[in-house]
């Protein structure tokens, strides 16, 4: 069963183009494909939050795996706790099941 979530993600003040940077960037393998695998989309928004994420992956569990590394975005290159240099400071989780024809 397929599971499409909406990431909505909040950058950390004066971060919100790095934050878009980050989840557009391209796979240099794989052309046109995003970088992080199950991203779909990338849309940057104004107000409670900075981008949304149209997400797809095979079960909840991908879904959270995607989350997680933008969870870890940062401007610094190192992964300790939430560093001075950390991006994202909020995410929000929107999931919804794709039901195929036939499904019941």
């Amino acid at each position: 069963m397929t599971v499409e979530a909406f990431i909505c993600v909040k950058a950390a003040p004066g971060n919100e183009d790095e934050l878009v940077r980050q989840l557009a960037e391209e796979d240099s393998r794989r052309p046109k494909t995003f970088k992080i695998k199950g991203i779909k989309e990338v849309y940057r928004t104004t107000g409670d939050w900075d981008a949304v994420v149209i997400t797809q992956a095979d079960n909840l569990k991908g879904i959270s795996d995607i989350e997680d590394q933008i969870l870890d975005f940062e401007t610094d290159g190192k992964t300790v706790g939430k560093p001075v240099g950390y991006v994202v400071t909020d995410t929000k989780v929107l999931t919804r099941v794709i039901k195929h024809v036939g499904d019941p």
